[in-house]
């Protein structure tokens, strides 16, 4: 201590590294240093829950530990390719769990279907405590500073373009990227990929063993029926074990190997001609419970009706005051695996009215291999066609449900799509599911991936966005394997619908353009330009959207599609108003009204009532815009009436 004159003093020399110091003069009595700790942020660990299911991917987990034992001094960068539902995902999230001692600083997972890479960049950044740059280049010079010295594994789902796999990669040499995607991703960054196969025919087997032993015990027959519909897919394997467990009755083949048929040729044999007659008819009607005053009334079809009964072959019931019909299950089944000569004329007959159908609502539809010529169709107008529709779809849907001949099944819900589309309240999930299995069965990878684009359709409808992005991410490497450019561009666009709905339109877009440049028709690149504007008219990007849909509209136009101009030229107008040229926009819509009119396509000309309603209030008059909205409004009621299903 230093005591000159001007009074004592104290001078403090700190050496070494230190958190919490104080310089003091006198000090008198302790000191008490109080210092706050900064919590330690968790080590990430972000991987996605997977089954606790695993069935044999040996084979490929021993090439991606090669793959990382060879890295040696450089990341290891692999994408893991196959179709949808092959577990891609789960193979890349098992694998990384098991080397949890080599990426000992963190893991991080992006959905890159719904996550923009550079968003995954500043999580990344974010967990282990560094604030994100906000340009691009900062972050990604940043993110390589931070990572190089680390250990540490990022899994990116559903890869769609190798320029999703950039900014993620650091030269780290303990680093591991692991992608997913149904394609292969062309880039010099990428070491490597890995083809995911389907799982063989008794591993599917152990999978449904494992996946249901708890709820139910099936029996060998029963599991070889199951797998035989999985196509060694392990997504549909895990469905269909759902299903089982859920509701096996209605799932499952019988829980024995199918009776003989002696009891029912026995039962038949003793029956008179006109009995056998009256029980083919019942079988063939699409109704399981028949009003038996459409046999006939009159002694005849009464005494074969008491006949059927006695004999087993038919219960007859009362409901409401009728008296109905319908077969035990023992005499359905019989039926079913017979395939008597009238079911087939009534699936037959379904088939070719339902083609008529299609064509006489779309034209321009296009058809599979295998499908019906029309003929001429007896409807007089396209609210007739409907109404039928409306009336006999219900017959429709339960053939369907009950129908074993596959291709039957998926050729009538492929006719039916038009009709379906225009009657709107349809459930569009189910039919399409039995059809893509239908499919599936049948070995039509190309209708597979049609109805598994129309189930999104579905799943959009149902404002379920997620599931009608994966399933139409299912269609597209359906598509692609399949080799089909017409249904690749189909499932590409609606894939590209799916993220529209869920205020995607940068995504949207980008699967419309790719969509585009697949499309095999004119009219097909007409539709993905309207697709287009779209997603420029959900930007508010006015100029843009009316660029692409004059360039829909002249497309469609000189193909014959009259609808569908009509239809582009109505979003056109929408677009003009949003321009401030509302009188434009009225001067466009007189010829697409007259189209929608003179077609019965009530639902589409009340949308451009409803465009010509905005354009009229734009210039002032509210009462005619308010006149416009209440008939478009009954338009609408209309609609719903007549093609109520």
């Amino acid at each position: 201590m230093d005591t000159s004159s001007n009074g004592p003093s104290a001078r403090n020399m700190l050496t070494g590294t230190t958190h919490n110091a104080v310089q003091a003069g006198q000090i008198l009595g302790g000191v008490h240093v109080h210092a706050t700790t900064q919590p330690v942020p968790p080590t990430p660990q972000q991987l996605p829950f997977v089954g606790r299911v695993w069935v044999n991917r040996d084979h490929e987990m021993a090439v991606l530990d090669d793959a990382f034992a060879r890295a040696g001094n450089e990341p290891l960068v692999m994408v893991l390719t196959g179709p949808p539902g092959y577990g891609l995902t789960t193979l890349a999230t098992r694998w990384i769990r098991a080397h949890a001692d080599d990426f000992v600083d963190g893991v991080f997972y992006c959905d890159l279907a719904w996550e923009d890479p550079w968003d995954l960049v500043a999580r990344c950044l974010r967990a282990w405590g560094h604030a994100a740059p906000m340009t691009k280049p900062e972050r990604g010079a940043l993110w390589r500073s931070v990572a190089a010295p680390r250990r540490y594994a990022v899994l990116l789902d559903h890869a769609a373009h190798p320029e999703q796999l950039t900014p993620l990669l650091a030269p780290s040499p303990d680093s591991a990227t692991i992608a997913t995607s149904t394609s292969y991703l062309d880039t010099p960054v990428v070491v490597d990929h890995l083809d995911v196969g389907p799982l063989r025919r008794d591993h599917i087997e152990d999978l449904l063993r494992a996946l249901t032993h708890r709820r139910v015990t099936l029996a060998a027959h029963q599991v070889r029926w199951l797998a035989e519909r999985c196509g060694g897919n392990p997504r549909q394997a895990t469905i269909l074990a759902a299903q089982v467990c859920q509701r096996p009755d209605s799932v499952l083949p019988p829980h024995t190997e199918p009776p003989t048929k002696g009891v029912f040729a026995m039962a038949w044999e003793a029956v008179s001609p006109q009995a056998r007659t009256i029980l083919r008819r019942v079988a063939a009607h699409p109704v399981p419970h028949v009003d038996l005053r459409m046999l006939g009334e009159h002694d005849e079809t009464d005494s074969a009706v008491v006949e059927l009964t006695a004999a087993g072959l038919m219960e007859v019931t009362e409901q409401a005051g009728t008296r109905r019909g319908h077969l035990p299950t023992s005499v359905a089944q019989e039926f079913r695996r017979e395939e008597h000569e009238d079911t087939q004329q009534v699936r037959s007959w379904y088939l070719q009215e339902f083609v008529n159908l299609a064509v006489l609502l779309n034209q321009h539809s296009r058809r599979p291999n295998g499908m019906l010529e029309p003929s001429t169709p007896v409807w007089p107008s396209k609210v007739a066609a409907m109404r039928w529709f409306a009336a006999e779809w219900p017959a429709l849907h339960h053939l369907v449900r009950h129908s074993d001949d596959d291709t039957w099944v998926w050729l009538v819900v492929w006719a039916a799509w038009d009709g379906l589309l225009k009657a709107g309240r349809i459930d569009l999930v189910e039919i399409h599911e039995l059809a893509a299995q239908a499919a599936e069965r049948d070995g039509r990878l190309d209708v597979l991936a049609r109805m598994l684009t129309r189930q999104s359709w579905g799943w959009r409808h149902r404002k379920e966005h997620r599931r009608a992005i994966d399933v139409a991410n299912c269609a597209i490497g359906t598509a692609y394997a399949a080799g089909d450019r017409a249904e690749l561009s189909t499932a590409l666009s609606g894939c590209g619908r799916a993220h529209l709905a869920n205020r995607r339109p940068v995504i949207a877009r980008r699967l419309f353009t790719e969509s585009l440049d697949t499309a095999d028709s004119e009219r097909g690149r007409a539709l993905r330009k309207r697709h287009i504007a779209e997603t420029y008219e959900t930007e508010n990007d006015w100029d843009a959207a009316r660029h692409w849909y004059e360039q829909s509209a002249t497309t469609l136009d000189t193909v014959g599609d009259r609808e569908g101009w009509a239809r582009s030229v109505g979003k056109l107008a929408y677009t003009l108003v949003h321009l401030g040229t509302p009188h434009e926009a009225l001067v466009r819509l007189d010829e697409p009204k007259g189209v929608m009119a003179a077609s019965g396509s009530l639902g589409y000309l009340a949308d451009l009532l409803t465009i010509e309603s905005s354009a009229h209030r734009a210039l002032g008059d509210s009462t005619k815009a308010d006149t416009l909205l209440a008939d478009a409004d009954e338009l609408t009621r209309q609609a719903r009436q007549l093609y109520t299903v």
